[in-house]
């Protein structure tokens, strides 16, 4: 009976031996992403883990100001102009127009007054063909009268004042300084010193423009060339058969004569199953209207007035996007700058 009992009570030491070594084996790892080895007592363990804690949010606030300084910082290299004096004898003349805090503040403010006219004109528009529930013909109208629809939206809800004030100075200012090279003839492309609005290429009337002169001039250009390659070929085919004296019955060339002189030149042959568009296949016409595209979208990019310059950077979500951010470091910078000054006095 001593026997047993004495088993019955080393099992259950066993038991809570193992119950014990799989408690310890749990709290000795946590996961975060990759497994971290923990030193846990009982006595010092929470104190260690509080203070971890807040060494990681003291480097994590570290790291973010790090990035911002690199972003904004006036030593960053990637800023423009810090690098464009190291190649300015291999590239344009750039001048620098620096841009002050109310500057900023009402490219900012335009840009989302914007946003907010253009939501309102969509639902307008929304509005009125639901409740007037118009046909085709009366939509068409309503589309016509977009322009001054839009018109009376920009009338009746105005930007303030003192941004247009502040908007109009900036345009004069860039205006100056684009006198300073050759820019009716050349034009000039601007940019903040982070990135470019290349994104705004692809708003407003001038890229339509464009394109659809490009495309026009190129598809008369195209034309000309098939015109006179077909005739060239016309030339030594005739040539060819009178060299030949190739018997020239109706019965011999039935086949030949179907679609033109000679296949592979008419008008509207079928090249690889794809019918032609005046004389080009669909392989040539994407290829053409492509280049056009991205040459248009360069050209748009291309400004010969402040007002231009002007345009291309309130249109542009990349500007918004990098004014907003450089807004909330400097925000921040200023803040912090307050509580060191708050702190000083309190110790004085």
């Amino acid at each position: 009976e001593k026997k047993e009992e004495d088993k019955e009570e080393e099992e259950k030491t066993e038991e809570e031996r193992g119950k014990r070594k799989r408690k310890k084996s749990i709290s000795q790892y946590f996961f975060s992403g990759n497994e971290i080895k923990k030193e846990e007592k009982e006595e010092d363990g929470p104190k260690k883990r509080e203070k971890k804690e807040e060494m990681t949010e003291d480097e994590k606030e570290t790291k973010i100001e790090n990035e911002d300084v690199l972003l904004y910082g006036a030593d960053d290299y990637c800023r423009v102009e810090r690098w464009a004096p190291d190649i300015e004898s291999v590239s344009f003349p750039t001048a620098f127009v620096p841009l002050t805090q109310e500057e900023i503040i009402a490219i900012l403010k335009q840009k989302e007054h914007q946003q907010q006219l253009r939501t309102c004109f969509r639902i307008q528009k929304k509005q009125a063909i639901l409740d007037k529930q118009k046909g085709e013909e009366e939509i068409k109208d309503i589309e016509f009268s977009e322009s001054q629809k839009w018109k009376q939206i920009q009338e009746q809800y105005p930007l303030r004042e003192e941004y247009v004030r502040i908007l109009k100075e900036l345009e004069k200012k860039v205006q100056n300084h684009l006198e300073l090279f050759n820019y009716e003839q050349d034009g000039a492309f601007v940019k903040l010193s982070t990135r470019s609005p290349k994104d705004s290429a692809l708003e407003g009337k001038k890229i339509r423009k464009l394109l659809f002169d490009l495309l026009k001039e190129t598809k008369k250009t195209k034309k000309e060339e098939k015109i006179k390659e077909k005739k060239e070929e016309q030339k030594e085919v005739t040539e060819y058969e009178n060299e030949n004296s190739i018997d020239t019955t109706p019965a011999d060339l039935s086949e030949v004569t179907e679609y033109g002189a000679f296949p592979g030149i008419n008008e509207h042959s079928i090249v690889d199953g794809t019918e032609d568009r005046e004389g080009e296949t669909e392989e040539e016409w994407v290829q053409r209207t492509m280049t056009c595209f991205v040459r248009c979208c360069s050209l748009s990019l291309r400004v010969t007035s402040g007002k231009e310059a002007l345009e291309l950077l309130l249109n542009s979500n990349r500007i918004y996007e990098d004014l907003t951010r450089l807004q909330l470091f400097f925000n921040k910078q200023q803040g912090l700058k307050e509580e060191s000054e708050e702190k000083e006095k309190e110790k004085e």
